[in-house]
């Protein structure tokens, strides 16, 4: 109940198959509209730096692939636009909740861009959100602006990173 109150729509059950997966995340990528986490938030401006290779997870992107269908859109390519073009957002968020003090929502906030980094293999990022997401739960965030200043360089080389990966499949 509490998260259906907070806005789930929608779940899936471990263990779950791959065409559970793929069905589940097909039909609310037809919805992606209802899923703008950051409404409002400017494009990202582009990124100049190229991030290096290690800072991705290849198999969480392999993962991605193995969805991908012949004749349809790439959905990497369209897990990664929302990725990149969410995070800032979610950082501003997290810089707001802590500005206030409020420990609940820098968890929630770190919590939801360390499942977005990690379904797209942007591992430091992951684990920047997590420490994040621990300190504000414990209400130790002495060090959380910080981390937050480094999650902000480490996203952006993660962008970067996953930008060049797709540009490289392109070709």
């Amino acid at each position: 109940e509490r998260c259906l109150a907070a806005g789930m729509d929608d779940y899936l059950t471990k263990p779950f198959s791959k065409p559970q997966l793929e069905a589940i995340v097909t039909t609310w990528l037809r919805q992606a509209t209802r899923f703008t986490l950051s409404a409002g938030t400017p494009d990202p401006a582009p990124i100049a730096a190229e991030a290096p290779p290690t800072i991705l997870d290849q198999f969480a992107l392999a993962n991605i692939r193995a969805l991908e269908r012949p004749g349809v859109p790439s959905l990497r390519g369209r897990v990664v636009d929302r990725y990149i073009a969410d995070a800032p957002g979610l950082i501003e968020q997290m810089r707001a909740a802590l500005d206030k003090a409020d420990g609940p929502a820098l968890a929630r906030t770190a919590h939801t861009l360390k499942s977005a980094s990690a379904n797209v293999g942007a591992r430091r990022p992951a684990e920047i959100c997590r420490a994040l997401e621990d300190a504000a739960r414990k209400g130790e965030t002495a060090h959380a602006a910080a981390l937050l200043a480094e999650l902000d360089r480490v996203c952006h080389d993660a962008a970067a990173a996953l930008q060049a990966e797709l540009a490289e499949e392109a070709q």
